[in-house]
């Protein structure tokens, strides 16, 4: 019996082209191939995060860079198969790094297992109760302090899947949140679905004139998701003691010249605090945050979208391609098993 992974070929300095990765197939490994400690897991969702595209680029960063010929690295959702450790049995649905890939192997506890909470879809455990979710909570709690009742909070990447739960999360807490999406159906998604107070469309002719409109009374904090151009226009709209989340700036990762920062001077005299940040430095916190956002779901006060995607494991590349592309409302999860 065989299975199919997808390994790196090359490291793109732009955008993701069908020479960057390439299919292999392989036996499936038995029980007697496993060492002690090990498992099997047969994979059924593999998530497609931004981060991705840093760990493709063979330079080093807070993870080491994905090698070529290895499997390209994703974290994931899956069954466990086979089991020589203790702690893992057969049946148990875990989630960690599976990469992609029809089967990995786990060592030691290398992957969280699963709990069944009622009313919880599988998997929002990659989305609003993964990395993603956790992101948010922690960027908007952890690296803004928590926010104020009366904040104004400003969200790029607003309809995705870090960016919708930050800009509710803001919400809650009592904030107008003014969200930037590209398209009229995803302001339209954060706006009626997630009720955001303000979309702005950075696709649109009018986008620098509705963002200066919007912004006139300044920004507090700024969850920043996309970098470039609205991250220079963010410094602008600043007010005094701006928090500014920086997460990512996924409209800068396939440029081979990222975009230069021309106001960055203004975090002197707004004495605006930017902070970057890696959620899996507070994996002590995740249980407790986790419980958080899940308790938030069940009463009604947070939503979860995700933009799901079915397929074979060598259609991952075009799927994460597309992430890049702009094809994604919500979380996007790629689902390997249709029996799940």
């Amino acid at each position: 019996m065989s299975y199919t992974r997808v390994t790196l070929q090359q490291h793109p300095k732009t955008t993701i082209e069908p020479s960057t990765f390439k299919d292999e197939t392989v036996p499936i490994p038995t029980k007697d191939d496993l060492k002690d400690g090990d498992y099997l897991i047969k994979v059924k969702l593999v998530s497609l995060d931004p981060t991705l595209r840093g760990q493709m680029s063979g330079q080093k960063s807070y993870i080491e860079p994905v090698k070529l010929g290895d499997v390209m690295r994703a974290w994931g959702l899956g069954e466990v198969v086979e089991s020589k450790n203790p702690e893992y049995k057969v049946g148990d649905i875990v989630s960690g790094v599976v990469g992609f890939s029809e089967y990995a192997i786990g060592h030691n506890q290398d992957h969280r297992k699963i709990p069944n909470i009622p009313g919880i879809p599988l998997e929002d455990n990659l989305g609003v109760l993964g990395l993603t979710g956790l992101t948010a909570w922690w960027g908007i709690n952890g690296v803004a302090g928590g926010i104020k009742s009366g904040e104004t909070v400003l969200v790029s990447g607003a309809a995705g899947a870090t960016g919708s739960v930050a800009g509710q999360l803001a919400k809650i807490a009592g904030a107008k949140v003014i969200g930037i999406a590209g398209g009229k159906d995803k302001c339209d998604f954060i706006t009626k679905e997630l009720g955001f107070d303000v979309a702005l469309d950075y696709k649109s002719a009018d986008f620098k004139k509705d963002f200066k409109e919007a912004t006139k009374g300044g920004v507090d904090v700024y969850y920043d998701n996309v970098g470039g151009e609205i991250l220079d226009m963010a410094l602008m709209a600043a007010n005094d003691f701006a928090r500014f989340i920086m997460c990512g700036g996924i409209s800068q990762y396939n440029l081979d010249k990222p975009q230069p920062l021309y106001n960055v001077l203004q975090v002197v005299p707004k004495r605006i605090k930017m902070q970057g940040f890696i959620v899996m430095d507070h994996g002590d916190r995740f249980p407790e945050i986790i419980k958080d956002l899940a308790g938030l779901i069940s009463q009604g006060k947070l939503k979860a979208k995700t933009h799901l995607i079915e397929g074979p494991v060598t259609g991952l590349p075009n799927a994460l391609k597309s992430l890049f592309e702009g094809a994604n409302t919500g979380k996007m999860i790629y689902k390997l098993d249709s029996k799940l």
